[in-house]
């Protein structure tokens, strides 16, 4: 108490205005403590501090009664759950098969109470541009510490990272606590957890394939994804950038498209075009060519070959008639074949000096070759000199003049053991219990992948597969051509041994429906050899009146595609440009 209010509590006066000066503050603390809101209503501030709503304001508040009301309750001793082992530490660092690594340290962190991280897979998309992310551990102590997980995000490459895909969540078939991965490949992920349960994912599917029926039902994991989502969602890198960055780029007033000339994209020749001077060397180059023929197959595939000569100083000793044919292996020398970047080169076959005008006498010279004509895939070829060669793109070999097996032998494949000096990647790894623990882990990896390859798949009945592929039926963009109804086909097609097709065109008429498909012999016949298959249905196109009937093309052109139609007289194009025209009524192909 301060002096004055010791000064002002002498005498009775002073008395009485002591009690009021102390009656004051002990009111408010009751009333902060105990106090009651508007109409009753417990204080906001009482039941903060106590736990416990307080009661209304009452004389009672000063008493002993009320005094012990100020106790706070005893804390709760609740036990907390043990956490469950979590897997030995694996190598910081491994790269993994096709493009892929498996590292210690977490590129996005996530909170620990969420998910509890154990190490991470990384794969590089094919176009260098996207990075697929797997994180492996397990619930945080939010959660159930034992239930493993694999968290999949998707994000661009390069920093700053934008969140593209995910994140999507993956428990493990059982309960066992965090799991690490110690072994990947492109699709699969091998997961352990600190007992050595094994789990193998597969990343295409996104479905647990060991143990077998390991798979969780469907209708807990979408619920499963939608509450793990939010909480790791905030963890991950933004989208918006991203989503801008994947948008379109802006548009500009339409352009007219350009116009090609033949000498650009060549003129018709057999079931490609040919394009004359289309050299445009690179430094270092091997060859020169003349000209070039190229073609393309109904998967949409382009192949080619150019005809020129090989330079003198590079593969060859002096001036060598030459082609270069892609899809093909080159000529078989000394056990190995000739290619440049992919192309196989092919000498010309000659049976002995060449017959050049103008040639130095006992001086053996080579010279050049260029395409003259083309029928299908075989190529015509002829020198300098006048000397014809025929070259059989399909077979990859000279039909004119015939080369002897001898001379081009296939190559022999022959098992090639490791030799000693080949370590395997954890050659590095000092003895102790890191190496002790890898090898294990490699051991356990080779037995579940082994188990998952003898595993039999799960018996599905059999879909009966119809004669021709079932008919589309009319939409809105399906163009109407004369009496029927142009419908794009699959691409790329489906594979078949007899017949694939690109488009096809139908009509209706009394109680059927006649479609025909346009498109080439299959993987069993002449790839550039078009065809057509004439199928009769119900109207619906799920019931087979006829069976297919199949025609070829007047020649070789490659694959045809419907292009327009003139009553039941179907006009057909192949790839190069030729056209076809085929009447449907007498089944006969007419003057284009």
């Amino acid at each position: 108490m301060s002096k004055v209010r010791r000064v002002a509590c002498l005498g009775w006066g002073g008395w009485a205005f002591c009690v009021v000066a102390l009656a004051i503050p002990l009111a408010f603390i009751a009333y902060l403590l105990h106090g009651a809101g508007p109409s009753g209503m417990p204080h906001p501030v009482a039941t903060l501090v106590t736990g416990t709503p307080a009661g209304p304001i009452g004389m009672q508040a000063t008493t002993r009664a009320g005094t012990q009301a100020l106790a706070l309750p005893p804390t709760s001793t609740a036990t907390a759950r043990p956490l469950p082992p979590t897997p030995y530490p694996y190598p910081t660092f491994r790269f993994t098969a096709g493009n892929t690594v498996i590292v210690k340290y977490p590129s996005i962190p996530f909170p620990a109470p969420e998910f509890s991280y154990m190490n991470e897979w990384r794969r590089i998309d094919a176009n260098t541009k996207y990075e697929l992310r797997a994180y492996a551990g397990g619930e945080g102590v939010g959660g159930d510490p034992a239930q493993g997980l694999l968290v999949l995000v998707t994000t661009t490459l390069y920093s700053p990272l934008y969140l593209l895909d995910g994140p999507e969540v993956y428990r493990t078939p059982s309960k066992v606590g965090p799991v690490q991965i110690v072994w990947a490949d492109y699709t699969r992920l091998l997961v352990v957890a600190a007992n050595d349960t094994a789990f193998l994912f597969d990343i295409a599917t996104r479905r647990w394939l060991w143990p077998p029926n390991a798979q969780p039902p469907d209708t807990q994991q979408p619920a499963y994804q939608t509450r793990m989502q939010p909480l790791l969602f905030p963890s991950l890198p933004p989208l918006t950038p991203a989503a801008a960055w994947l948008l379109p780029d802006p548009t500009y007033p339409p352009q007219p498209a350009p116009t090609l000339s033949l000498d650009e994209i060549g003129h018709p020749l057999g079931a490609g075009r040919i394009i004359q001077g289309c050299e445009n060397p690179r430094a270092g180059q091997p060859f020169l060519r003349e000209n070039c023929w190229y073609e393309e197959l109904v998967d949409g595939t382009q192949i080619g070959l150019g005809a020129g000569f090989a330079r003198p100083g590079y593969l060859w000793a002096t001036e060598t008639g030459l082609i270069i044919v892609d899809g093909c292996p080159g000529d078989y020398k000394d056990g190995a074949y000739t290619r440049d970047y992919g192309a196989g080169l092919y000498e010309t076959p000659r049976q002995g000096p060449p017959r050049s005008p103008g040639a130095t006498p006992g001086r053996r010279t080579y010279d050049s070759v260029r395409i003259v004509g083309a029928a299908g895939e075989r190529i015509h070829l002829v020198s300098q000199d006048g000397t014809p060669f025929v070259f059989d793109l399909a077979s990859c070999h000279w039909v004119v003049p015939a080369v002897p097996t001898a001379t081009a032998p296939p190559p022999t494949f022959t098992p090639v053991t490791p030799s000693p000096t080949a370590l395997p990647w954890y050659a590095g790894i000092p003895p102790g219990d890191e190496r002790t623990y890898v090898l294990k882990m490699e051991h356990l990896a080779s037995a579940v992948l082994t188990a998952v390859a003898r595993t039999p798949l799960p018996t599905v009945p059999p879909t009966p597969v119809p004669l021709t592929p079932p008919p589309l039926p009319p939409t809105a963009a399906s163009p109407q051509a004369g009496a029927g109804i142009l419908v794009p086909g699959a691409f790329p097609p489906a594979r078949s041994g007899k017949f694939q097709y690109r488009n096809s065109w139908y009509e209706l008429q009394a109680g059927r429906r006649i479609t025909v498909y346009a498109g080439v012999e299959g993987s069993q016949g002449n790839r550039v050899q078009g065809m057509i298959a004439v199928v009769i249905t119900s109207p619906d196109g799920q019931r087979v009146l006829q069976a297919p009937q199949y025609y070829r093309t007047p020649t070789e052109a490659g694959y045809v595609e419907g292009v327009s139609a003139v009553g039941e007289k179907l006009r057909l194009r192949s790839w190069n440009g030729t056209e076809f025209v085929f009447d449907v009524p007498s089944r006969q192909w007419l003057n284009p």
